[in-house]
């Protein structure tokens, strides 16, 4: 991965998972964030997307913008239909199909965090339909019984644990490895070339 002189950029991401997510990406590359806007789920960047686009091209400090794919067909259709015209300074990727998918791209990272074999975990976590229901299941494999009651769901109706959050704050800290994960994960290997272009 292209390690650049500090340079400053902004994020627009869906919550805190994507912000920590994108964080450690910068981090990498040796970026400074200079803003983290949105953090109010994915419906709030499709609503401002151009406005921000708009922006960029006054403050002239690029902009990464993360979105999921979910269930939409594809990410090129995504990104047409949302910005068909991006500034030059915005950098608008789509994770496929959920960061859970880019998280579980670094399959030894994972597999040390959840205390699980690595076998466990998909090669391919983008044909995955829901990447953050498998991530769910491969924590309830987990030989650490505090991971397991954080981030599986109790019998609550809820999609995740109360300590989902939390668990994957700290794997994205500590564990997760985005230049290992981009070898896994197309999506997130063109976000971090398209970022390396952005930021030369």
């Amino acid at each position: 991965m292209m390690n650049t002189s500090k340079k400053e950029v902004g994020m627009l991401v869906e919550g805190k998972i994507d912000q920590a997510a994108v964080e450690k990406i910068f981090n990498c590359m040796g970026l400074v964030v200079a803003t983290a806007r949105g953090l109010e789920g994915k419906p709030y960047i499709e609503k401002n997307l151009r406005k921000f686009n708009q922006e960029v091209t006054i403050t002239r400090i690029p902009l990464l913008t993360l979105v999921d794919l979910d269930k939409e067909k594809c990410a090129p259709a995504l990104r047409k239909r949302l910005l068909p015209n991006p500034a030059r300074q915005m950098v608008f990727r789509v994770a496929v199909r959920e960061i859970e998918a880019w998280f579980m791209a670094d399959r030894g990272g994972l597999s040390r965090f959840f205390q699980i074999d690595q076998e466990l975990i998909p090669s391919e976590p983008e044909k995955l339909h829901d990447p953050k229901g498998k991530l769910i299941e491969l924590a309830k494999e987990s030989r650490s019984a505090a991971l397991i009651r954080d981030i599986v769901p109790r019998g609550t109706g809820a999609k995740v644990g109360r300590g989902y959050v939390k668990r994957m704050l700290m794997f994205c800290e500590q564990y997760w490895r985005p230049n290992v994960a981009a070898k896994n994960s197309d999506s997130l290997s063109r976000a971090l070339k398209a970022l390396e272009t952005i930021v030369v």
